[in-house]
């Protein structure tokens, strides 16, 4: 497949926060999945379809080791948040490197301001 220019202009835009904030809401996030279910879930695909693409996922293959009997939910939910956490490094650093995004910290109260006006600033150009 050839690479083409784009037919439109865009303008990416990311928002981002201090890292220590970020990782604590992967946490919360891992923590309320659980409370939903996710566990059930995960043992689903587990005794179902332990081959499939979705079993190697982020989220159901740290899951296995438990259904196991090889770790504690302890251990394993540990795990899951520690792959969420890097696979979300691995994110930021792949469209930093890769895309031609500013981004914004979501806790600065002046965020707000300056992505509307960066928007302003691309719809007038």
């Amino acid at each position: 497949m050839v690479n083409q220019e784009p037919a439109y202009e865009a303008l990416l835009i990311g928002l981002t926060d201090d890292r220590e904030r970020v990782y604590d809401r992967i946490n919360a996030r891992v923590d309320v999945m659980m409370e939903a279910g996710l566990l059930d879930e995960a043992k689903w695909l587990y005794d179902n379809y332990p081959d499939s693409q979705a079993s190697r996922g982020i989220g159901y293959k740290e899951f296995f080791p438990y259904f196991r009997g090889e770790e504690t939910l302890e251990v394993t939910v540990d795990k899951l948040k520690q792959q969420t956490r890097r696979f979300a490094k691995r994110q930021l650093t792949w469209f930093r490197n890769r895309m031609d995004v500013t981004f914004y910290e979501i806790s600065d109260p002046t965020s707000q301001v300056r992505i509307e006006e960066s928007v302003r600033e691309f719809l007038n150009d």
